[in-house]
This record gives structure tokens, sequence and C-alpha cells, in this order.
């Protein structure tokens, strides 16, 4: 196609709806731009709409890369241990909401006052 042909097909196709040729292409411009933006954030719908489940609710570091996740999925609260080869499911936390709160037994060697 020769170039000065599309340029009159251009210029045809912007009359005909009362669009210079530099609007079209602003048009068309921020058209594009609006869709790099959305592919580069990558805002689907469902993103948007849809509640995070899975939530990591806190860390403890145990030296040398390892350490310790609390997370949560829906309702569900599990304990993982991290290292640098991988990962391991350590149990299933209870329901309990205030699990920090709980005190350990004693030690048998240590008295209370």
């Amino acid at each position: 196609m020769d170039y000065r042909n599309f340029l009159q097909k251009a210029e045809t196709f912007c009359g005909q709806y009362g669009l210079t040729l530099a609007q079209a292409v602003c048009i068309l411009s921020a058209i594009v731009g609006l869709v790099c933006f959305l592919r580069r954030f990558r805002l689907s719908r469902k993103s948007l709409f849809s509640p995070h489940k899975l939530k990591i609710l806190e860390s403890k570091s145990l030296g040398n890369r390892q350490f310790l996740l609390v997370i949560s999925y829906e309702s569900e609260k599990f304990l993982l241990g991290v290292y640098p080869n991988g990962m391991r499911f350590l149990c299933r936390l209870g329901a309990d909401e205030n699990v920090a709160a709980k005190t350990e037994p004693p030690h048998p060697n240590i008295q209370t006052l």
C-alpha cells in the first residue's frame, strides 16, 4: 500500500466523522496507553473485586535464612517452616484468636514464685 494512499484514506475517514487526523492519533494513542497501563499493573476484574484469601499474619526469623510463618487461608491458620532449600508444613493452628496470650506450662526444673 502506498503511503500517500494510506494518508488519503485516513483523511477521508476522519473527515466523515468530523475528526482531524491529530485528534484521531491522540485518541488511538490514549487507547494504546490505557491498554499498556492495564497490562503493566495486571488490573483484571478478578483482582480488583476479590479479597485476598491468603495472608501472612506473622513471621519470626530463626537465623541462617530460616524462619517461621503463620499464614491464614480463609478462616484457617497454619504454621510453616521456611529454610534455604524449601519449606515445610509444621501444623494447623487452632481457631483461638489469641494464641499469643496463652502461657506455656512451666518447665519442671523451674520453680514458679
